[in-house]
């Protein structure tokens, strides 16, 4: 049960749509600015024009027009937003995958380094060995040296 006053409005019911309809319509001239318009499709009524609520209907619908370009402009900015924060999240990405090649080139190198001084330093054990291998023959052939000397020393005291 609907109140006589609204049964043949712009309101209307959803069993019984408006005679009159109100079509909010959009234009773009440009990305950034938006004009309205509105257009009435047809008028069954003389009641319509007349009604005590006519008047605060076409303020609602008109505030209903300024807060839908208010959501509009702010769904642009949030698009706006949305792609600034796109590419600087695709810079930092970048940024982030420099750092780490970096950071992996510098712990090849240092492994490679790491590498390279342990190659040193087994060659520089080997050596070691070879060199204490040959002071223990040296000493050797000194010690019999001596032993020969002191053997000829005796043989000519004889």
């Amino acid at each position: 049960i609907m109140d006589p006053e609204l049964m043949h409005s712009i309101v209307g019911s959803y069993l019984k749509p408006p005679e009159r309809v109100f079509v909010p319509s959009f234009t773009q001239n440009d990305e950034s600015t938006q004009t309205h318009h509105s257009v009435n499709l047809e008028v069954t009524s003389p009641k319509m024009l007349h009604s005590p609520n006519s008047q605060a209907l076409i303020l609602a619908l008109k505030t209903l027009q300024e807060k839908i370009h208010r959501l509009e402009l702010e769904r642009t900015q949030a698009e706006d937003n949305l792609n600034i924060l796109s590419r600087e999240a695709a810079q930092y990405k970048k940024a982030l995958e420099n750092e780490t090649n970096e950071r992996n080139l510098a712990h090849q190198e240092l492994i490679k380094q790491k590498k390279d001084i342990s190659i040193q330093l087994s060659s520089a054990q080997s050596r070691c060995t070879l060199l204490e291998k040959q002071l223990e023959y040296t000493k050797r052939m000194v010690l019999n040296v001596e032993r020969e000397k002191n053997m000829i020393l005796e043989q000519q005291n004889i």
